[in-house]
């Protein structure tokens, strides 16, 4: 039992490094604002999210990249901060914005009105500020 906790503790603690090392790597610019992303690209990276994490400071996020474009459902499971979902297709077009997802609306599964490619979770009341409702664009490096 004590070395099941023990393992179980020494992977939380690398993903959460590894989670803290990829910031400020990668970028994600909508409208005139940079966000710094962590990359969830792995079937195992979009599951672990932002769970367990400690708040994003401002203008820091993380991109959900997807193999293809898809209706693809996000909750907000063991977290403990409020996040905004920009939800953004394959031509990085923002398609639709869902603000101000609180931990509590957990276990609602929240989606996007069309097919996406792309998530970015910023924290709360970001999306409002930077981010046009639909047809803006996103760029950056990060969004191949």
């Amino acid at each position: 039992m004590f070395s099941k906790k023990l393992i179980f503790s020494v992977i939380l603690v690398v993903l959460f490094g590894i989670f803290v090392l990829s910031f400020n790597k990668h970028t994600v610019t909508i409208n005139d604002t940079v966000f710094t992303v962590a990359i969830a690209n792995t079937p195992a990276l979009r599951e672990q999210g932002l769970s367990n994490t400690t708040p994003l400071k401002q203008k820091q996020g993380m991109l959900f990249v997807f193999d293809k474009p898809d209706i693809h459902g996000f909750w907000m499971k063991d977290m403990s901060y409020p996040l905004d979902f920009i939800w953004i297709n394959e031509n990085k077009q923002i398609v639709s914005i869902s603000e101000n997802v609180y931990p509590e609306s957990y276990p609602a599964v929240f989606y996007p009105n069309t097919a996406i490619l792309y998530v970015l979770e910023v924290p709360a009341g970001n999306a409002a500020a930077r981010a046009p409702t639909r047809g803006g664009a996103a760029a950056g490096q990060a969004l191949h």
